[in-house]
């Protein structure tokens, strides 16, 4: 299929789902938009979704698994912060530079809708400038900061990258599970604006903890069809400390770490059919990636580092036909949640007028 035959046939595939949203809504306007008003309000954000031009993914995962140096990797600059502790304090969405401009800059977003614009320089002295305002917008490393930071809705970075340029919206995440309570409210706001997921792991842990396989279940597999695992902190595989790894070959120990992880995935999700278990564990959604050899490792380290294969799913996730079929996908899903309650509704209403009960005596009943 041509790039011309590809956009014309995702621009048909979201016009048929905008129609089928303002139908449903006109039957939400005749039968139940007095009632149901928390389902009413969800029609602007699906309609929105549905008429976004850009592909949007949220990197996710619990704090200390490498989110932020795995999105820096792939910028291929240390735009965010990150340490051994809980760091990213607001959801950072990062673009590309708009049409014309050529300077990369910060728009944090206020609660109040107010928004400020910072310039941003890539030279060596002002990158100390740069660090400086994005470490006290929208991390919990600048504490003097915290009273401000509690304004903000959200950060809005915008850079030039090759990536970003086809229209991806990268999304990085404050950790889950950390000391931040607010944290997973933050990242569960991410997550129902984004369309495909990275899930990040780590070495440090291989396997992952209960809570990072709850969350699996409960949040990610339940808002995307499609979802990237990345183990972080590969190089402890591919470079173990351990004396006895070190005699084993390396193809064989990174296989047998993998294997680790695609058993986890059978052991914690054993209501998951094997066919789809296979796609969530195969070579192209489940990556072994040092983030850190990408940033700052000698050129074999980087060609190592797993970060040029995972750059490549990523592209044909924004560009080919899977990209059109997640825009799609998750608005639908979503207004087949609203049909169904307004179906409810509408069935509870005609038995009320059947049996001559009000819907409240039913409920008393």
């Amino acid at each position: 299929m041509s790039l011309l035959e590809s956009l014309q046939e995702r621009r048909d595939l979201l016009s048929y789902g905008l129609r089928l949203v303002r139908d449903t809504k006109e039957l939400y306007d005749v039968y139940g938009k007095d009632v149901l008003t928390a389902s009413y309000d969800r029609f602007a954000a699906i309609e929105k979704s549905l008429t976004a031009k850009e592909i949007r993914i949220v990197v996710v995962g619990e704090f200390s698994r490498g989110k932020s140096s795995l999105l820096n990797a792939l910028m291929g600059f240390a735009h965010l912060p990150y340490a051994n502790e809980a760091t990213t304090a607001i959801n950072f969405f990062i673009y590309g530079l708009p049409e014309k401009e050529t300077a990369p800059h910060l728009v944090v977003v206020f609660r109040d809708g107010r928004r400020q614009r910072i310039e941003l320089n890539k030279s060596q002295d002002k990158l100390k400038t740069w660090e400086k305002e994005i470490e006290k917008w929208g991390t919990e490393l600048d504490t003097d900061s915290s009273a401000l930071r509690s304004e903000v809705d959200y950060i809005e970075l915008y850079i030039d990258h090759p990536l970003l340029n086809l229209g991806l919206v990268l999304i990085d995440t404050p950790g889950l599970e950390s000391i931040q309570k607010h944290h997973e409210e933050i990242t569960r706001r991410a997550i129902d604006m984004a369309h495909i997921a990275i899930w990040v792991q780590s070495t440090v842990q291989l396997g992952g903890n209960s809570r990072e396989w709850q969350f699996l279940k409960e949040t990610i597999r339940k808002s995307f069809r499609k979802f990237l695992t990345v183990v972080n902190c590969w190089d402890l595989v591919m470079e173990p400390q351990d004396e006895q790894d070190r005699h084993t070959i390396a193809a064989v120990r990174e296989q047998k770490e993998m294997n680790t992880v695609r058993r986890q995935f059978r052991k914690m999700l054993p209501d998951v059919p094997p066919e789809e278990l296979d796609i969530m564990t195969s070579e192209r959604n489940l990556f072994g990636v040092s983030a850190r050899w990408a940033l700052q490792g000698t050129p074999e380290q980087k060609a190592r580092s797993g970060l040029d294969r995972l750059s490549a799913r990523i592209q044909e996730l924004c560009s080919g036909s899977e990209a059109r079929a997640e825009i799609f996908y998750k608005p639908m899903k979503q207004l087949g949640d609203l049909q169904e309650t307004l179906k409810k509704y509408l069935d509870d209403s005609l038995r009320a007028l059947e049996t001559e009960n009000t819907l409240e005596q039913q409920k008393r009943d």
